[in-house]
């Protein structure tokens, strides 16, 4: 989940997403939505352009690209699960031409169209949503289970950097 810390607290990525792409996707050239879309529209997202599918073939990925180049938008939205979207953009990134922002947005476009609820205000003002889904869909765990050792793994990096710099 995306945070953005502001005085009043944080914004949880799905609204912000929301608010993102209805506020950009008036704007000729904006925004693409890549990733796995239910059929429901994207409410507010009408000027966006989007892949039709967004578990594309690898035999077609250039050509998503260069859907994606020939739209010329700024901002990528890209929803295809952790880590297939990291790992998406981590291959793509020097191809695409136009894009200047690119957001990972995991399951978050189900979320904006209905089709999955958010978690109750109570676990959402807790920062919890992540722990409600685990309880909620347990087939998570084996992906969310990396998620403690990664941010250990930070941590002990920036511990050592902090203290190697400090001798």
């Amino acid at each position: 989940m995306l945070y953005i810390f502001t005085a009043g607290g944080y914004i949880a990525g799905d609204p912000f997403t929301h608010h993102l792409a209805t506020t950009v996707s008036a704007k000729p050239q904006a925004l693409f939505l890549q990733g796995q879309f239910t059929e429901k529209r994207l409410k507010g997202t009408s000027g966006s352009k989007r892949a039709s599918n967004g578990y594309v073939k690898k035999e077609d990925m250039q050509e998503l690209v260069g859907r994606i180049n020939d739209s010329r938008a700024k901002i990528l939205l890209i929803a295809l699960g952790s880590p297939n979207q990291e790992k998406w953009f981590a291959t793509y990134k020097d191809s695409l031409k136009c894009v200047r922002v690119v957001q990972a947005v995991g399951g978050t476009f189900d979320t904006i169209a209905g089709t999955v609820k958010r978690a109750p205000q109570i676990w959402q003002r807790c920062s919890a949503e992540w722990l409600y889904r685990l309880i909620a869909q347990p087939s998570r765990i084996k992906r969310q289970k990396v998620l403690p050792l990664f941010a250990a793994a930070v941590i002990a990096a920036k511990l050592r950097q902090f203290l190697l710099g400090r001798s």
